[in-house]
């Protein structure tokens, strides 16, 4: 039962991260409304604190999903063929369908530049030639919200070395805290192997499965990780303080970035602590995360994840292009924002649809595009 109910609320965190990750490539207002006043300006923030702030704390949970769920079953001592049976498993639920869904995006990129008849040299021209097709395919040339998967890829890679720093408790915290001050001044370092904050993100929830299986899997003493979650999230409330104290050191490009990095990795912890301590005082959400499968749309979120830009970027623009320039400013906000809140449900939606229809057609394929979620 524990197990079933950990599960389930692993699919219902990742299922609100990803309709997170739909409202960061949603914005629909001009930037410029901002300095705006009355309804419009209102609505162009709104937007921002969706994307700009919470938003942007939706990759870092998946990191964390990823890195705990890679190391929760490892065993006591290093174990090379258990690395290599995770390879072998993200190979097919990761690397496969990375490589697979950026060759559909630039055969459909390709496909577009042939029907409007692109020449080389004008806009939207896309050209076939390896380089372009290594770039695409490999790089994610034309599928940008993949570049998670690219960095998730190269942190797979680095498993056994992860492995080795975060198994002893106190040696996996300095490496934590050393993570973390790479990530905050990473514009210093002359290699970058991969995103530094993406390591801090993969590492902490390395050192969750290896020290904090009992908290995270069965929420023994989750009221208290969810108050040192909210400590964590309240940090950089501090900022205030600090400026005060130590105003050039707040001022600096590591506070602010490394103030970025710590709100980013403390609110996924915080909604994932919060949903475990509230599975266990509400009966009705109890019974919910103890289902024995969750509703359809709740475990579809790689789909979701892989089709939704296409889909919101199309959306905005034929609205933006529908709506009349001499509107009201205050109407088109509204319209703009009440399309900006309900992109995820017609994203789910879509990515639902198209799940079963693909299903249908093809099961093997829908395994191979979604990485067999």
């Amino acid at each position: 039962m524990q197990e079933k109910s950990f599960s389930n609320r692993i699919k219902i965190f990742t299922f609100a991260l990803t309709i997170l990750v739909i409202w960061v490539h949603s914005v629909n207002l001009p930037e410029s409304w901002l300095s705006l006043g009355g309804f419009p300006g209102f609505s162009r923030k709104l937007e921002e604190f969706f994307t700009d702030t919470l938003g942007q704390t939706a990759v870092p949970g998946f990191f964390m999903v990823s890195a705990f769920l890679f190391f929760r079953n490892a065993p006591e001592a290093f174990s090379a063929a258990f690395i290599w049976k995770k390879w072998k498993s993200r190979a097919l639920s990761v690397l496969l369908p990375y490589l697979l869904w950026n060759g559909l995006y630039y055969a459909g990129r390709l496909l577009l530049s042939c029907l409007l008849s692109r020449a080389p040299g004008e806009a939207g021209y896309i050209p076939f030639d390896p380089e372009t097709l290594y770039q695409a395919v490999v790089h994610y040339l034309y599928n940008p919200v993949f570049w998670y998967l690219w960095e998730l890829i190269l942190l797979i890679l680095l498993t056994p070395l992860i492995w080795v720093i975060l198994k002893n408790r106190w040696a996996g915290l300095l490496a934590l805290l050393l993570a973390f001050l790479a990530a905050a001044n990473w514009n210093l370092l002359p290699v970058h192997v991969v995103n530094e904050d993406a390591l801090f993100y993969f590492m902490l929830g390395g050192y969750g499965a290896f020290h904090g299986k009992r908290l995270l899997i069965e929420g023994k003493g989750a009221g208290g990780g969810l108050l040192i979650a909210v400590a964590l999230l309240l940090l950089p409330g501090l900022e205030g303080l600090l400026k005060e104290a130590f105003p050039a050191a707040a001022a600096s490009a590591p506070f602010v970035t490394g103030k970025t990095v710590l709100f980013r990795a403390a609110f996924p912890v915080c909604l994932f602590f919060l949903l475990t301590v509230s599975a266990d005082r509400l009966p009705a959400l109890k019974a919910f995360v103890s289902r024995r499968s969750l509703p359809r749309f709740m475990e579809n979120n790689f789909l979701i994840y892989a089709t939704h830009y296409i889909l919101v970027r199309g959306i905005n623009g034929a609205l933006q292009r529908a709506l009349p320039a001499s509107l009201p400013e205050a109407l088109q906000a509204g319209v703009l924002l009440v399309a900006y809140f309900m992109l995820p449900v017609l994203c789910v939606f879509m990515g639902l649809w198209g799940s079963r229809i693909l299903e249908r057609i093809s099961p093997a394929l829908h395994r191979t595009l979604t990485g067999g979620r």
